[in-house]
Formats: structure tokens, sequence, C-alpha cells
């Protein structure tokens, strides 16, 4: 792998992500995973003052919810809502100095290598920190919630590209699913599993419906097991009726009883909501033990109200839609780019349900809109020139192209001959 042909923010986003899960250090009172999101914001600014015009991200989509966050910080009393403002912002900047990236005909391949890279570095950091290679043992919960956010994304990306033939994806998908499953993080096992047979790529609906076969089968033997049952029930053990925030014996890490409260809360400014970061004042105030809601949903509910949630769901459903629309008429890396990302908005709204996940921009939200940026970098340069989309199309991230396919059963086309929305020939059964 030669880190000079993948885009610098790419990598430094995916090492950034490595290190905040991994590092436990502080620097000036500043921990890891403080310098892990401010860092590739402050690469990004500096690229964006040096390139503004070569800016290929659709920065628009994001203009109402960015003016609303602003307007709410205005009027902010609480003193971290600078900081978790930005947070959220972080990695729309990020996508945006992405797609000002210089590409190479070896881009997609080297890009390729390094998501695998990180995928054993993710891996190998959740083995350590579980105790696997002391203990020899599993322990009753892993924890590194962060990197299982980080694994989720890549979990999206393997899956779009075994839709797309590369049957060694496959496996890879298989391997990822390893860090939710050490970790026991019970949101994580449902986000990562759920890639592959919700990915938007060209999968055979035969192939989803086995996969969502395989994971309830999966599931259920999981869900059987003592070191599971001792994650889901206080007692050690329950059944699956048995799931309910209004069961008592339901390990819900604190979530059952703050949630209720500021449910109750919100009905009294539903529209506008609080203030920004107000969710955070409330709960330290009525619960010291704890800093967050671990629910985004009611964060946004919270602080936002209505309005503000409003703005987020529309605007990520319509840069979705957009990345959606942008792969039909991409080349093959970039397709998968454009696919796998949106497939990791889905996986992002499923976090959202029990963590901060927007809050996490270094494990999640930089890597995914550096990558979704660097596919709106290569579409765009590929406008401005035929030879370096051609190099895409044979170093592309799937190694046996839809032309190779085709020609092997005697069918004409062309890496672009078929829609995202559709199966191409050749497609993995």
């Amino acid at each position: 792998m030669k880190l000079r042909h993948v885009p610098f923010l790419v990598w430094l986003t995916g090492l950034a992500a490595f290190a905040a899960a991994n590092a436990n250090f502080e620097v000036f009172g500043f921990s890891a995973s403080g310098y892990a999101w401010v860092l590739p914001l402050v690469v990004a600014l500096l690229v964006l003052a040096r390139h503004p015009n070569r800016v290929k991200f659709p920065w628009p989509i994001w203009v109402p919810w960015a003016l609303l966050l602003v307007v709410y910080l205005v009027e902010a009393d609480d003193a971290h809502a600078l900081q978790r403002t930005a947070m959220m912002l972080c990695p729309v900047v990020v996508g945006m100095a992405a797609s000002c990236s210089r590409l190479t005909p070896v881009t997609p391949r080297e890009t390729r290598r390094f998501l695998r890279v990180l995928a054993i570095a993710v891996g190998l950091g959740i083995v350590w920190h579980a105790g696997l290679l002391i203990s020899g043992t599993l322990p009753v919960y892993g924890g590194s919630a962060t990197s299982v956010m980080t694994a989720s994304l890549l979990a999206a990306m393997f899956a779009t590209g075994y839709s797309f033939g590369r049957r060694t994806d496959l496996g890879w998908w298989v391997a990822i699913q390893l860090v939710p499953w050490i970790a026991l993080t019970r949101t994580g096992i449902v986000a990562s599993a759920v890639t592959l047979p919700f990915c938007f790529g060209p999968l055979k609906v035969r192939t989803r419906l086995i996969s969502l076969g395989a994971i309830a089968l999966g599931s259920v033997a999981l869900f059987s097991t003592p070191r599971m049952q001792a994650r889901m029930f206080y007692s050690g053990s329950g059944t699956l009726s048995e799931i309910s925030l209004q069961n008592r014996n339901f390990a819900t890490s604190g979530r059952s009883a703050l949630w209720p409260e500021l449910l109750e809360e919100i009905k009294s400014k539903p529209w506008v909501g609080h203030g920004a970061n107000a969710s955070e004042t409330f709960i330290s105030a009525t619960r010291p033990d704890l800093a967050h809601p671990h629910n985004d949903w009611l964060r946004l509910l919270f602080d936002y109200g209505i309005l503000g949630t409003g703005f987020f769901v529309i605007t990520f459903i319509a840069q979705g839609l957009h990345a959606l629309a942008a792969a039909r008429r991409a080349p093959d890396f970039a397709r998968l780019l454009f696919l796998s990302c949106a497939l990791s908005f889905v996986v992002l709204f499923v976090f959202m349900c029990t963590d901060n996940i927007i809050l996490y921009a270094a494990f999640f939200g930089n890597l995914l809109f550096a990558l979704l940026g660097l596919a709106y970098g290569s579409v765009g340069r590929r406008k401005n020139g035929r030879a370096l989309a051609g190099s895409f199309e044979t170093h592309g991230l799937p190694e046996r192209s839809a032309r190779t396919n085709d020609k092997r059963r005697g069918e004409p086309g062309t890496a672009d001959a078929y829609p995202w929305t559709l199966p191409r020939p050749g497609g993995t059964s």
C-alpha cells in the first residue's frame, strides 16, 4: 500500500479513527480523541482556503442545516455548545475538502487497500482491548463502541463491494462482523449486519433473502449464549419477549430511566427545543453520572426541537438521494463509494437510536464524508478528462469490471451501461 496515492484526508481520517479509539493519553490537557477530529477539521479548512474553486461536494444541501446550527449557537448558554456544533459540522467540511483531492490512476486500488488495512487494525485493536491475547477468552462486555462505529462503516463498504461481484469482499464483510461481536455492542451488531441485505448495490433478491435468513439464525444463536444473556438482562437470563424498556430486568445502561425524563422535558418546548447542547446541561444537572442521552434523536429533539430535527432528517435524505443519483453516472470506483456512503447514512440512523454518533466525528463522520467527498471529486475530474475516468474503470474497486463480465457472457456492455438500481449481468448470486 502506497499512502501517497491515497487522498490525504482519507488516510488521515482513517488513522485518526483508529488512534482515537486505541490511544489513551492526553496532550496539553486534551485527549487523543479530541485531536482526532480537530486535526482533520483544521487540515480541511486549510485545503478549502487554498483550493476553494476545486470543491465538487454538493455543499448547498447542507447550508440550511448549518445556518440553523449557527443561529442556535449564537443564542446558546452552554459552555460546550461551540464544540458540539463544530463536531456536527466537521464531517461536512472534511467532505468538501476531500472533493478537492488530486487523484491518480491507482487511487482506487490504493484506497481499497487502505480500507482493508484499516479493517485489520480496527480488528486487532478490539482484540487487544478485549484482553483476548492475554486471557484467551471473550470478556462479558468488550466495550469500544467507537471502534464498532468505524467497523460498521467499513462493513458498508465491503457489502457494497460484494454486490458488485467482488467475492473476496464477502470474506472481509464477515470478518468485520467480529468487531461488534467481540465488543458485544448490541446496536453495533445490528447496524453492521444489515449492511449486506439492505445495501444499495446490484445484489440479487435471492442473495438478500439468504443473508437475512443467515443473520436471523445467527442472531437467535447469539442471543442464547450466556455472554449475550448477561449483557441483555440484569439477572443474566431472559427471553426475546422480555426485551422492553418497561422491563426492569432488561439491561439498558440507564437509558430506561433517562429517556422518559428527556421526553417529558421535550414536551415543554417541542418545536424549537431548548437550545444548542441543552440536553447535556440538563442531564449533568439531573444525573451527574451521565453526560449524554445515548440517543441522538432525543438529543436533536431536546436541543433543536421538531423543527431542527426535521432539518437534519431532510438534509441527510437529500444528501443520500443526491449520492444515489450521482452513482448512476459515475465510474465504478465512484459508484461504489456513493452507494456505500448512502448505505452508511442508514447505519448512522440506526446508531443514533442508542448512541451519540453525530458527535463522534472522529470515529465515523469524518471518514464517511471523506470517502463521499472523494466520490464527488472523482466524478468532477471525470467530467474534465476522460483519460482519468478510463483509468478509474481499470483500477476501480471492483477488480472484475462489468465490461469483463459482460464480455464473458457474450453481452455488450460498458462499465456505465447499467444503472445502480439494476443488477448487472454477472452480478453476485
